[in-house]
């Protein structure tokens, strides 16, 4: 035994003496786990109990190396014994990787070892990132040694070259003397030489150039003045010739024949061109000098290109050109001055009808977003498969350009916050800083060739000489629209072919949330609708009264032949008499009563001695008297919705117009007055009366022009919405209350109509009538907007602790007449048709069946798409005094998406049981509808027809 142990002393000293790693550890077990040896420098054996020699297991060994490597092994393998073959294995060991060898030793005379070697991966990582290190480092040392040397090799050789250089921008700076070193290379040498020349050279043209260009600039700011001087001084007299010319074509001064009325014509359309000439060229003069500042605002385009298109619509119908507007009304606005967005508009339409002689001329519009330096179009939830529909006028085209995906329904939208707001439900887009509107104004007219493409938007240019003499045109029209475009910070692009047609497309930045106003923030949204009906003491006096108040007062009252409409007396104050005039001319022709004064104090006394005018148009500036004075003064004594008063302004400045408003104005026209704009401020005092659809029905210009009996037939849809059991609803709140609650709740839906381009033809008290003559789409698509809007409203009300409201639609198709009812003091328009009725009943019905949406066959088979509808027919009714039947259609879009859902389940069955309980089969219509009550517990028609099969069988 003690040989033994001397020899495996000696082994563990040989392992000893192995250089494994800085923490390596190797040792050799037997197949039982006690160690023979090893590099550690503990002995392999241990003194037991008895005194006695006994050998070391591995895993109670005092090497924390040791005992876990071989606690790993059996946990591996699960006996040492398994081990027959080399192994090269690795373990987890305190965080930290270790590598373990094993391989078996046996020598045939009974030794049967495992040589164990076990190295934490870090002990020869070590090694390699210290080497790893030290090559960066060298190399880090090479490149800044060679940077040196190549740098300073460039700087001997480039030097020569950085003089000449530095030389050539003294010389650009004006400094003309430099002394130029010798070159390094005879290249250089003679290029300097020839420097020196070019510089010498280039000293006297520019002393000969800077003097021909101060005489230019000299010349060119004398043009400029005598244009902006010219334009401004023929703008009056060119607005007076245009208003006198259509005043007397409009009949002011009695019949006219119709030659002379066509040289009437000839002088304003001759005018009106002479005047946009005229604006352009002042345009033009302020662009030059950056006179031109933009009043940004959140602008609607559509409506700005919906106003422009109206006003050009004359010239486009002379030549049966077709104006197609493609802008999705559910866009959302730009920053930008409205006024001049209206010119932009302007100019380019107008450039468009010109070049075009037949086909159409269409406006589209997209959203653009720069990502990646990529600009590309924006899909936003605002498309939502709106179904396309023609414009009014029942046409339809395919605009060039169009993108269809910015056109469609919007989802609901944010609730209302208050009763007294209604907004129609909107999607949600969040402009990004720099999204952009693309709009693009797209004709198929004679096209532009490639070459002369960037010549159109010079000054005083067009395509080419033969464009100018057939078109005619300054050619600045477009240098005006470009600058202004860019004065935005979009741009105006053009994309032409030569006979098929060209598109201009400018962009505008999307206006930001919270955008502020600049111009006019400080006044009403719409201050026409300011102006209110007169009180009853305060009507305009008969015709025999006004004439002997004017012979009193020594005045002129110009009053047509009479008509059975209600006089509307207007007192035009102004100390210019064309001013006078021209008002006087639009108005005599349109049936309104004019009484004229010159000035303040002439106005304030004919209101003294009891003149009693409907609206008065005020000059600002006049003699004597200021108009801010005199409408101080009117209204000492006659509030704003007593005696409305319009401003007449020659300045459109904030502080200009706000001035007039405090002084008690209502609202203000800007000088020269134009005959459209004058007529439409006058009838939007009536239109929260009197629908203006309705005056456009019965081909009325003015409310004043409509007499009793007037009338006329059309094909329209009718809608009735009511509120159910309002009568209870009623008698828990007060007057006011009820008051309130209707008011908020008619609010609510009035603009839903409009927007789905109807109107509401009356209020019976909780109830809405309303009309759309379009299609009938808009009214089923106006009803889903209301109820879901109700949805929202219902949400806020059951916030503030209120019952729910709930309301039953009804809709019908087919031709009513349309015209007006009363007598000589009270006249009323009114619609008059069987239509009407089977539209109120069917309302009725939806209390019945318990339902939301009722529509007539009538209506379902003027519906473009009725699949796009979540629809279902529930009946079959005979109207009073009727022998045909009329099919009743649920149209159940607007109903919580789980009932939906159930009800489209169970569309195909309950039509089935329907058909078996009109064919008289009561009991397996019952079946069927009892399947449907299973799917869909809340399906009250389903529930209602159950009730009556079962009542039928009882019955027997």
């Amino acid at each position: 035994m003690i040989a033994l142990d001397l020899t495996l002393e000696q082994i563990s000293s040989y392992l000893r003496l192995l250089d494994i790693s800085e923490n390596g550890q190797s040792f050799i077990v037997e197949r039982n786990g006690a160690i023979v040896a090893t590099s550690a420098s503990e002995p392999p054996f241990v003194t037991l109990a008895d005194g006695e020699q006994g050998r070391l297991e591995a895993t109670a060994s005092q090497e924390p190396l040791i005992r876990d490597t071989a606690q790993y092994l059996l946990r591996e393998f699960g006996s040492l014994e398994q081990i027959q073959a080399a192994q090269q294995l690795n373990f987890q060991r305190d965080g930290e990787r270790h590598l373990v060898q094993i391989v078996p030793f046996r020598d045939g005379r009974g030794l049967d070892w495992l040589i164990v070697t076990v190295i934490p991966e870090s002990d020869f990582m070590g090694q390699i990132t210290a080497n790893t290190r030290q090559t960066l480092l060298l190399c880090f040392i090479s490149l800044v040694v060679a940077s040196a040397i190549a740098a300073l090799t460039a700087r001997w050789v480039v030097q020569p070259i950085l003089r000449l250089n530095a030389a050539a921008q003294e010389l650009a700076r004006g400094e003309w003397v430099q002394p130029i070193p010798p070159g390094r290379f005879e290249e250089l040498a003679e290029l300097a030489d020839a420097f020196q020349s070019m510089a010498s050279q280039l000293q006297r043209s520019f002393h000969d150039l800077q003097a021909s260009n101060e005489d230019l600039q000299r010349l060119d700011k004398l043009k400029d003045e005598f244009l902006a001087n010219t334009s401004h001084e023929l703008k009056t007299p060119l607005n007076g010739i245009i208003g006198l010319a259509e005043s007397l074509m409009d009949g002011a001064s009695g019949p006219l024949p119709r030659r002379t009325k066509g040289n009437l014509a000839m002088i304003a359309a001759s005018g009106r061109r002479l005047a946009t000439l005229v604006n352009d060229i002042l345009d033009f003069s302020q662009l030059r000098h950056n006179r031109i500042q933009l009043k940004a605002k959140a602008v609607g385009v559509r409506e700005a290109t919906e106003l422009v298109l109206g006003l050009n619509q004359p010239l486009a119908g002379q030549k049966n050109l077709q104006m197609v507007n493609a802008i999705s009304p559910y866009l959302p606005t730009v920053l930008a001055d409205e006024d001049r967005l209206q010119q932009i508009l302007h100019n380019l339409i107008n450039n468009a009808i010109k070049f075009t002689d037949y086909g159409m001329i269409g406006v589209s519009a997209q959203i653009l977003r720069t990502q990646g330096g990529a600009t590309q179009p924006v899909m936003t939830p605002l498309t939502a498969g709106k179904r396309t529909r023609p414009r009014a006028n029942g046409n339809s085209a395919i605009v060039p350009g169009v993108d269809t995906a910015a056109s469609g329904p919007a989802s609901p939208g944010v609730p209302v916050a208050t009763d007294a707001i209604a907004l129609k439900p909107r999607p949600r887009f969040i402009p990004q800083p720099g999204d952009m509107l693309a709009v693009t104004v797209s004709d198929t007219g004679i096209g532009i060739s490639a070459d002369k493409v960037d010549r159109i938007f010079e000054p005083f240019e067009q395509g080419d000489g033969s464009t100018a003499r057939i078109y005619g045109g300054l050619g600045i029209g477009l240098a005006v629209t470009k600058q202004l475009v860019e004065l935005h910070g979009g741009s105006l692009q053009v994309h032409s072919t030569v006979g098929a047609g060209s598109q201009f497309t400018f962009t505008l930045p999307l206006a930001q949330e919270g955008t502020a106003t600049i111009l006019r923030d400080d006044l009403p949204a719409n201050l026409a609708r300011s102006l209110v009906s007169k009180s009853p003491e305060l009507r305009p006096p008969s015709a025999p009264q006004a004439r002997s108040l004017a012979a009193t007062l020594g005045l002129e009252t110009l009053e047509p032949e009479p008509i059975n409409a209600p006089n509307f007396l207007v007192l035009v104050v102004d100390d210019d008499p064309i001013n006078r005039q021209v008002i006087v001319n639009y108005l005599t022709v349109k049936q309104y009563r004019v009484t004229q004064a010159s000035n303040g104090p002439e106005a304030l006394a004919m209101l003294d001695n009891g003149l009693s005018p409907d609206l008065i148009l005020l000059d600002v500036m006049m003699p004597r008297m200021t108009g801010y004075e005199v409408c101080r003064k009117i209204r000492e004594q006659y509030p704003a919705y007593a005696l409305p008063i319009v401003m007449l302004t020659a300045k459109n400045q904030v502080a200009d117009l706000v001035e007039g408003l405090s002084s008690g104005a209502n609202d203000y026209l800007t000088k020269p007055v134009s005959k459209g704009e004058l007529l439409a401020r006058l009838n939007l005092a009536y239109s929260r009366f009197v629908p203006q659809e309705f005056l456009q029905f019965l081909k009325k210009e003015s409310i004043v022009e409509v007499e009793l009996g007037d009338q006329v037939e059309q094909h329209m849809s009718v809608l009735f919405a009511d509120i159910r059991d309002f009568t209870t609803l009623s008698e828990q709140m007060t007057p006011e209350e009820n008051f309130r609650f209707i008011n908020a709740f008619l609010s609510r839906m009035e603009p839903i109509v409009a927007e789905n381009q109807g109107f509401i033809d009356k209020y019976i008290g909780d109830a809405i009538m309303a009309l759309f003559s379009r299609c009938a789409d808009d009214a089923v698509q106006a009803s889903i907007d209301m109820l879901q809007n109700l949805h929202h409203y219902n949400q806020e009300r059951a916030r503030r602790q209120r019952s729910p409201i709930a309301i039953g639609v009804g809709i019908n198709t087919g031709r009513l007449m349309l015209g007006t009812v009363g007598g000589r003091n009270r006249m009323d328009g009114t619609v008059i048709s069987d239509t009407v009725n089977v539209a109120a009943r069917i309302e009725r019905m939806t209390r019945v069946y318990n339902v939301n949406l009722l529509i007539s066959h009538y209506t379902f088979m003027q519906l473009e798409n009725p699949s796009g509808y979540a629809m279902r027919v529930i009946d079959r009714v005979q109207m009073k005094g009727k022998t045909l039947f009329v099919s009743v259609y649920e149209i159940y879009d607007a109903d919580p998406p789980a009932l939906r859902a159930a009800k489209a389940a169970t569309k195909t069955q309950f039509e089935s049981g329907l058909l078996l309980y009109f064919q008289g089969a009561y009991g397996d219509a019952a079946m069927v509808f009892r399947r449907c009550l299973e799917q869909c517990p809340e399906d009250h028609v389903a529930e209602i027809y159950l009730q009556r099969c079962q009542n039928h069988l009882t019955r027997g």
